[in-house]
């Protein structure tokens, strides 16, 4: 999905700080814009009497769009907060075997 990764970028935007996290939001609602106003006008074109499926389906397709930007707007409203607060540190684990241990001899004396 689009989404998917437009949010990978977003959190490593917030992580690294290696780019604008506003201008990754930016440039995601300007695509999803311009692929509304696509499905937009391609759904005007459709007579409502033989091309209801397709209707159908594209508003559904439209309904995810306006999902997505109301979205984007939540994500830039919270970003301010987002941005205060630390990073998650991911845990470090040990790859691989465990390192063996010495074997110990158990001797009992009486």
């Amino acid at each position: 999905h689009q989404r998917d990764e437009f949010f990978l970028k977003l959190m490593l935007a917030l992580a690294t700080g290696q780019s604008d996290p506003r201008r990754l939001i930016y440039l995601q609602r300007t695509s999803l814009f311009q692929e509304l106003h696509r499905l937009t006008a391609l759904r005007m074109e459709l007579d409502p009497y033989s091309s209801l499926a397709h209707i159908l389906l594209l508003d559904q397709a439209i309904m995810h769009l306006e999902a997505d930007l109301r979205w984007l707007d939540m994500i830039e409203s919270r970003l301010d907060e987002v941005l205060k607060q630390p990073v998650p540190q991911p845990e470090l684990r040990p790859r691989g075997r465990p390192p063996k241990q010495p074997k110990t001899s158990h001797s009992t004396s009486t």
